[in-house]
């Protein structure tokens, strides 16, 4: 976790002077990053609680009142999703759940309480066949427990939540900050930093996929693919998506215009037909790198292109 001094010194440097936003709480990064801990004390399997400093909205949610997991068998790592940022957060709707109260505005993948759906939950949901999510606490640490049997895990580029306009996100880009948040040995909350810190928790083969919006995930694509970026020690499905029938009109960050009837090239012997285009003339669009999930609309994740990156089954009941 990010000292103080630490986040305001990665905020003024390369995020607070370029957005009029009021600056993001230090103590909501604080209870949000303990959140993200709790989850990974499922592959640890044990609490590590209790040395914080800043007070949490609710009991540790993997462990019980004795300190044993809920998850009987300890899993490793073994899929890690590459994301953007924490969403900004929301004027907070509760509702009365028992045993706890779920806030339907905000959609922190973390937050238990969070309880209002998106596709960044839904869609790994989907693909590794965990348990329907339903609006309440309860039904969300029962999702957050089966992706963690699976090897799941959710990593953010960014520790502030802000809003991520493509202007935003073009000058990150183009002042290298994506890349300084990727792999410098500098800075704290780099992803190698990161996954340094969880290396014994890491399964002996780990894949990287990238679930952050268009921008950001193509070019960490293509840092990777054309530049030579590192990648940890984790693998990633390299190179561009291929078609059945053959099809390379590229627009963008996108293969757009792809007719009805086609299917992605996946590898292990998958091939994943292409749902058809809300103007029911084409399929889908299709990112361009296979490491990349993003859908069409640019705002989330799709769970046939998370297959795809990883080289699962088209069917998660073959997972």
């Amino acid at each position: 976790m990010l000292t103080y001094t630490d986040y305001s010194e990665l905020l003024g440097k390369d995020f607070a002077k370029h957005t009029a936003l009021p600056i993001p709480s230090y103590t909501d990064y604080q209870v949000s990053e303990r959140m993200l801990e709790d989850y990974i004390d499922i592959f640890r399997g044990i609490n590590t609680r209790g040395n914080e400093n800043f007070e949490m909205p609710y009991p540790h949610p993997f462990f019980d009142e004795n300190g044993n997991p809920l998850l009987k068998d300890k899993p490793c790592i073994k899929y890690i999703m590459i994301g953007e940022a924490r969403p900004e957060p929301n004027p907070p709707i509760w509702k009365n759940f028992t045993p706890l109260a779920g806030d339907e505005a905000n959609t922190f993948f973390y937050n238990i309480q969070h309880v209002k759906n998106t596709a960044y939950l839904s869609a790994p949901q989907t693909v590794w066949g965990c348990p329907n999510f339903r609006p309440c606490p309860t039904d969300k640490i029962k999702t957050l427990l089966c992706l963690a049997s699976k090897g799941v895990l959710l990593l953010d580029l960014f520790p502030f939540a802000v809003s991520y306009s493509t202007e935003f996100r073009e000058h990150l880009r183009d002042c290298l900050v994506v890349e300084f948040f990727w792999d410098s040995a500098t800075n704290p909350y780099s992803v190698v930093n990161r996954i340094k810190e969880i290396r014994s928790l890491l399964c002996k083969e780990v894949q990287l996929a990238f679930v952050a919006p268009p921008l950001i995930s193509h070019y960490l694509a293509e840092g990777i693919n054309l530049s030579g970026w590192p990648t940890f020690g984790c693998n990633h499905r390299q190179g561009l998506n291929t078609f059945n029938p053959e099809f390379d009109n590229i627009r963008g960050k996108f293969y757009s215009g792809i007719p009805l009837g086609s299917e992605i090239i996946g590898i292990n012997g998958n091939y994943y037909p292409l749902p058809t285009a809300k103007n029911r003339t084409h399929c889908i669009q299709v990112p361009i790198y296979a490491c990349c999930c993003y859908d069409g609309s640019g705002q989330r994740p799709h769970e046939l292109f998370i297959r795809n990156a990883f080289g699962l089954p088209s069917n998660q009941n073959q997972i």
